[in-house]
């Protein structure tokens, strides 16, 4: 592993300089955290299994093959024969010349392994696509043939789904959490916490990943796609995501995260947990599935590599004149003149599902405000301004729960919430009385020719406790979700 490193670093000097890999290392130094995947106790096991007779739900595991070697198929197949909870039906797709995989599947008497032989390799979206078809499942699970389960994986998946089937939710697609294991499958390291299903943070990398699940209907109606063969997981869920969300079905409909690590990815040295290089075609491709569903749900923007292999950049463009004519023009001119204004003109201008666009904080060079989580606390206080964050999420664009008010933006058609906040009893040291004032009229008459108002304009010269501004975030926040808005928090959104 530690010339997996040296790779890694390497490459990652070449590709950005003396400056970003040396914080970069410093980084992993700092946040360097042990870590160890436990198994669940043996009387935890039982207990689930006692427990499958109450979850009807049948999963069918696809693995597609390609001359995977027998040690490995071997423990990629034992590690779902282990499984605690055993509706499900283990599809092999091998496309291998050679007979390995073959014989490593028959030697298993198990009617629930299905062995497809494929008559030539077609690449990884269509041999899977041909595990696919023959899945009689409610729900498919991709499992690559190197990698493992947890023996309590498809069981955590049975009873998140049963609840909220319970609950008059129908669940589209289900994730969790990951880790990553040496070859012989015995260390296991670089755990991925995952957030909950974040529809922006989904544009900038693949984060989903593994052990992904969807209905059964849902992906034999999609299908995997050889145009994006190496990011084809990406540009299924991309896909996924832009076929539900506008449904029309009454049902409510659900992307799930389990926070629990269910799923072991091996890294060795063709894979690309342990060597990105290997893999630089899966990159692109990943870049060309995020264009591709941006494009086809009509939004003018641009996709960029980051500095970091596998993440990307969103870049709106200026395709929409607003204000249409008139002497609004010049106004336009003013208002993007700076990079802040022009990347909240554009957010609002492509995006109406946004509310509101905001960045981070900064004072000495570390991050004090800017998103927060359901604590409502800074998800990056005290953090480096050169250091990425947690899988680099400090530097990715991504959806909000609660915005800092110093460097936050709203669009003009949630003006009044920002009016109303500073009215507030709580609030209203934070703000100058008389800019609110001409704000609340400009907004009244009409007269506001912007697409956004920029509340640091309106807050007052004098500083307050960092707090206080934060909770003014929470409440605005808040208010702008109730009213069916997305937040933005733009890493590059800065003063």
């Amino acid at each position: 592993m530690a010339f997996g490193n040296i790779r890694k670093a390497y490459s990652y000097l070449k590709r950005n300089g003396i400056e970003d890999t040396f914080y970069a290392s410093v980084e992993r130094l700092v946040d360097k955290q042990e870590y160890n995947y436990l198994q669940p106790p043996a009387e935890v096991l039982e207990r689930q299994r006692q427990e499958v007779k109450d979850k009807p739900i049948k999963f069918s595991i696809i693995v597609p093959a390609y001359e995977t070697s027998d040690k490995h198929i071997r423990a990629c197949i034992e590690s779902v024969l282990a499984q605690t909870y055993g509706r499900f039906e283990l599809i092999i797709a091998d496309a291998s010349k050679l007979g390995t995989v073959r014989k490593a599947a028959n030697s298993y008497k198990d009617y629930r392994i299905k062995y497809i032989q494929l008559s030539e390799n077609k690449g990884i979206s269509e041999n899977t696509n041909a595990g696919i078809r023959a899945a009689s499942g409610e729900y498919v699970g991709l499992l690559d043939h190197d990698d493992m389960l947890t023996p309590d994986c498809l069981y955590e998946y049975a009873t998140y789904i049963e609840k909220n089937k319970a609950e008059g939710i129908d669940c589209a697609f289900v994730y969790s959490d990951e880790d990553k294991c040496d070859s012989d499958g015995k260390k296991f390291f670089e755990p991925n916490f995952k957030p909950g299903f974040n529809p922006d943070l989904l544009l900038t990398n693949n984060y989903i990943c593994h052990f992904l699940v969807m209905k059964t209907s849902l992906i034999k109606e999609l299908k995997l796609r050889s145009l994006f063969d190496g990011a084809q997981d990406h540009d299924l869920v991309l896909r996924a995501y832009a076929l539900t969300r506008d449904s029309s079905d009454e049902t409510p409909i659900t992307y799930g995260h389990i926070s629990k690590v269910l799923y072991h990815w091996r890294s060795h040295e063709a894979s690309t947990a342990a060597n990105p290089a290997s893999k630089t075609y899966a990159y692109e491709a990943g870049k060309r599935a995020v264009s591709d569903f941006l494009k086809k749900t009509g939004i003018a923007a641009d996709v960029r590599p980051t500095k970091h292999n596998g993440f990307y950049r969103v870049d709106y463009r200026d395709e929409i004149i607003y204000p249409k004519n008139g002497p609004a023009i010049q106004r336009k001119r003013e208002l993007t003149a700076h990079k802040r204004g022009l990347l909240a003109y554009n957010t609002f201008l492509n995006r109406y599902d946004i509310g509101a666009i905001g960045g981070p904080v900064i004072k000495d060079n570390k991050i004090v405000g800017g998103i927060m989580d359901s604590t409502k606390t800074c998800i990056y206080d005290g953090m480096n301004v050169k250091f990425s964050g947690y899988m680099h999420r400090a530097k990715l664009q991504q959806n909000a729960l609660y915005l800092d008010v110093r460097n936050m933006m709203v669009t003009d058609d949630l003006g009044r919430l920002v009016t109303e906040l500073a009215k507030d009893e709580e609030h209203l040291h934070l703000f100058d009385r008389e800019l609110i004032a001409k704000l609340e009229d400009e907004l009244s008459h009409g007269t506001h020719n912007s697409p956004y108002v920029d509340i640091s304009e309106y807050l007052a010269k004098l500083n307050y406790d960092d707090i206080d501004y934060l909770d003014a975030g929470i409440a605005l926040s808040r208010n702008i979700s109730m009213e069916g808005y997305q937040l933005l928090y733009d890493p590059e959104f800065l003063f």
